[in-house]
């Protein structure tokens, strides 16, 4: 009975401590309730996912992203779409019901970054599962992604992958095959939230296979088999249907600069780099040895713990060597995706610093089974360890909202609702064929890497807002001349005398 009551205890600790630190970060993050809907396409990804009709619902799965409004390319993410199809439903254009939605949808995020800890190294591991959320949680680059209901993408590829695995068990043996079907199934939401998704059908190998590796290579290879088998072929039904709507393997129509090679010579150190601090590639100098030496430090206990876990003694490190190498394996699918992108960007930095959290998580908890171990010398280690990832997650987490107040996308949420508010007041007293210019402050750019810059609405994004916003009339909104040439810092409205929507 008392140790009964001790675990319930034990429980209800980590229960809190791990609302306690998900909701601390969400708390942190409140300013992004207060925040416009930022961003080029936002609008017009709202007015293509709107439902109104069993025709719209219909087209949620037959339709391109955006509905042909996208210039650049052509995607598939009907998930995604019906997240913003359910907001547009409820808030109409009001910010707050986005941003709060994408707010709830990170803090759980959160909570499934520690729950897979847990699930991976045990009910006890809850050490590690705290430093990998306050990792993950804390970092700058949610900023890139929360003021933003176009990125929320990235969150929900998160939410849905990071469920697959947690529904995975620690023994396959005692997994049926309606558990991998589930997982399957989640994987796929994954893919229909964002191409990212993908990367969960290698994840659930690695789990699987990790978790019967102690009775040999063969059988934790068919145990990885046996478990990705469902999500392979449900993924390859979901990537039939996204090629029959499309018409072919879709993204975006531009070449990249340069080639393949040169983005993974180029962008892998910079994004590995990036998730290990928030200003490392913003300024020359000792900014620049941050990461380098972060990194280094990581990889040196990484190799100390493998090590330790090779050794005769180090059968009680197998499940941190499990998540370690899923947090990596993560990590580099992660950064491999977003070089075959068209450029650089932070946003693509959260699914990063997921992964990372993952295996930074992996060592804390290491060093916290090294140091139980008893003796001098492995309580030396495992202070050291221990002591060495959490320096780290201090130096990546500088530019943190928590230490870092950026009023920047106040700024910009200000200057893009002044712009709105103002444009509707002269379209009231507009006739027909008026040409109405527009200035479009493209961005408000912010000092630390990790954010990058607030983006503001572009022309076609305006369009979108008018037709929104003031479906009473048509608009054809464009780019103005500026000096005789096209300037994406202007924009010109014109209004038509037929009534109704441009589109």
């Amino acid at each position: 009975m008392i140790e009964s009551l001790r675990s319930k205890i034990q429980t209800g600790f980590v229960v809190a401590l791990f609302v306690a630190i998900a909701g601390g970060a969400v708390v942190m993050q409140r300013p992004v309730l207060e925040a416009e809907l930022l961003g080029y396409d936002v609008y017009a990804l709202i007015i293509a996912s709107r439902i109104q009709s069993p025709s719209d619902l219909l087209g949620t799965f037959t339709e391109v992203m955006m509905d042909g409004r996208l210039a650049d390319g052509d995607f598939y993410r009907p998930v995604a779409n019906l997240f913003l199809a359910a907001d547009y439903a409820i808030w109409g254009l009001e910010p707050f019901g986005f941003q709060l939605t994408s707010l709830f949808v990170w803090g759980a995020t959160i909570l499934l970054l520690q729950l897979l800890v847990i699930r991976v190294l045990g009910r006890e591991a809850w050490v590690g599962a705290s430093v990998a959320a306050l990792f993950y949680g804390f970092h700058s680059a949610s900023l890139s992604v929360l003021p933003y209901a176009a990125r929320r993408p990235e969150t929900l590829v998160l939410l849905f992958s990071a469920g697959a695995l947690c529904l995975l068990p620690r023994d396959p043996d005692r997994a049926g095959i309606r558990t991998y079907v589930l997982v399957g199934f989640l994987a796929v939401l994954a893919m229909a939230s964002k191409e990212a998704g993908i990367l969960v059908v290698g994840l659930i190998f690695v789990h699987q296979f990790f978790a019967a590796s102690q009775r040999g290579i063969r059988p934790a290879v068919w145990a990885g088999i046996r478990a990705a088998t469902p999500a392979v072929v449900l993924s390859a039904l979901f990537l039939a249907l996204r090629v029959v709507v499309i018409g072919g393997v879709g993204g975006y129509y531009e070449a990249t600069e340069q080639s393949t090679l040169a983005n993974l010579l180029l962008w892998v150190p910079e994004y590995l780099m990036t998730t290990m601090t928030s200003e490392g590639f913003a300024t020359p100098g000792l900014d620049r040895l941050v990461p380098v030496a972060s990194m280094a430090a990581l990889a040196a206990v990484a190799l100390r713990i493998l090590g330790l876990r090779l050794r005769q003694d180090g059968d009680d490190l197998q499940q941190m060597t499990a998540l370690l190498a899923l947090g990596v394996t993560w990590l580099i699918g992660q950064v491999l995706l977003a070089c075959a992108s068209l450029h650089f960007t932070t946003s693509y930095l959260l699914g990063m610093c997921f992964a990372m959290a993952l295996a930074i998580g992996a060592l804390a908890e290491s060093a916290m089974v090294v140091m139980r171990r008893g003796g001098r010398s492995h309580s030396w280690q495992g202070l050291v360890t221990l002591v060495v990832v959490l320096v780290v997650c201090l130096l990546a987490l500088r530019g943190s909202p928590a230490v870092r107040r950026y009023p920047e996308m106040a700024r910009a949420s200000r200057i893009q609702r002044q712009l709105l508010s103002a444009l509707a007041l002269r379209i009231e007293s507009s006739s027909p064929h008026d040409y109405i210019d527009v200035k479009l402050p493209r961005n408000v750019p912010v000092t630390s890497i990790g954010v990058d810059s607030f983006w503001m609405i572009s022309h076609w994004g305006l369009q979108a807002w008018l037709e929104l916003s003031l479906p009473e009339h048509r608009y054809k909104v464009g780019l103005a001349r500026s000096d005789g040439v096209y300037d994406e810092n202007f924009a010109a409205v014109v209004l038509s005398p037929t009534q109704g929507p441009a589109y």
